[in-house]
């Protein structure tokens, strides 16, 4: 196994062939209509041809609203932690996209292995797609990251042993590992298709079976579920916040006492119990936003942050879990300032996001 590398999804190239389709099947079905229209001898001709035609504006209709995703999302890129994916293993990394609201449903993706056929008849032949194995994931919104040209989104998904890997020496029997990506947004819905590289290696585990990757897959389900909402969370409870954090200390995490039905009530709209949303208030697009608002008094002009009071129950929680999270960031890396200047305050610079050591 090698370092991973990146790969565009399928994007402008595929666009243009379907363009091209949409083009020629809807003007040669104009053009047999014109021809035929008008002859009493030709109506069931010029139906037949019609409901041609409509099948050709159906592929039009769908190549313009692919054409409006791309316009709005832009290609997207699969960065992989290995190549090739292993068979007996897992294929991971991480999906940059261009998506820039965090959906509302989990997004799907789905991870098939093809093989590809082609069958000689003397002069023609026909191409047959078989399926060999097909696997789904979808993952949660608290489990994306924020960057500065859209969501990322993690990719893990087991194999199983015994399928065959990426195999194009005969051109008249292909196997091929397909990765697609799709969410359902607002205004048109993203989508997103990779070819990944997937064989077998030294990595690769025999006692990975079907079996074994189906029951694995179902726990990762269960452990994604959202908790059971008629729990009652009026009590004080403690949020969880996980990162890599290697550079401070490996292994460290935080749990902070927070009134949960306070929290909420005061700000509906924000979720703070994962990495991914913690993370996008302290370094983009929101900079500072979570330093300022868990401020105490000393650093904001005599004037605590609006969250300073959910810290703790009194005083002494509330600097001990303080003390915590700044520890957590790294030394100097507790600043106010936002991603652009706003009146007197200066914007954030490059040397004070560097000192920021709990992300990637």
């Amino acid at each position: 196994m090698v370092a991973g590398k990146s790969i565009r999804s399928a994007g402008a190239a595929k666009l243009v062939l379907w363009w091209i389709v949409a083009g020629v099947w809807n003007g040669f079905m104009l053009i047999l209509i014109a021809f035929f229209w008008g002859d009493p001898g030709e109506e069931d001709v010029v139906k037949i041809v019609s409901l041609f035609e409509l099948v050709g504006l159906g592929i039009l209709v769908w190549i313009v609203r692919r054409t409006w995703a791309w316009l709005r999302y832009g290609g997207s890129v699969l960065e992989l932690a290995s190549t090739p994916g292993v068979i007996g293993g897992k294929l991971e990394g991480q999906i940059q996209t261009g998506i820039h609201t965090f959906p509302a449903k989990p997004v799907r993706l789905v991870l098939t292995c093809l093989r590809r056929r082609r069958v000689k008849r003397r002069k023609e032949s026909d191409t047959t797609t078989d399926v060999l194995w097909q696997a789904d994931r979808t993952v949660g919104a608290s489990r994306f990251i924020r960057g500065q040209h859209g969501l990322t989104i993690p990719l893990s998904i087991a194999i199983p042993y015994g399928l065959p890997g990426t195999d194009s020496s005969n051109p008249d029997d292909e196997i091929h590992w397909q990765l697609a990506l799709s969410s359902d947004l607002p205004g048109v819905d993203f989508r997103a298709e990779f070819l990944v590289p997937v064989t077998v290696t030294v990595e690769s585990r025999s006692d990975w079976t079907k079996e074994k990757v189906g029951g694995m897959a179902d726990q990762e389900r269960r452990a994604d579920s959202p908790p059971d909402s008629s729990h009652d969370e009026s009590r004080v409870s403690p949020i969880h916040i996980h990162g890599p954090t290697a550079s401070i200390t490996p292994g460290l995490s935080m749990e902070i006492s927070i009134d949960l039905r306070k929290l909420r009530s005061f700000t509906p709209s924000r979720r703070m119990n994962t990495y991914p949303h913690f993370m996008s208030d302290v370094v983009w697009p929101a900079t500072g936003a979570m330093m300022r608002r868990l401020d105490d008094d000393k650093a904001a002009g005599g004037k605590p942050g609006n969250i300073y009071v959910f810290r703790g129950g009194t005083d002494t929680e509330r600097a001990v879990n303080l003390k915590r999270i700044k520890d957590w960031l790294g030394d100097g890396a507790w600043n106010l300032n936002r991603w652009k200047a706003r009146g007197d305050v200066p914007g954030i610079t490059k040397e004070q996001l560097g000192k920021i050591r709990a992300i990637c």
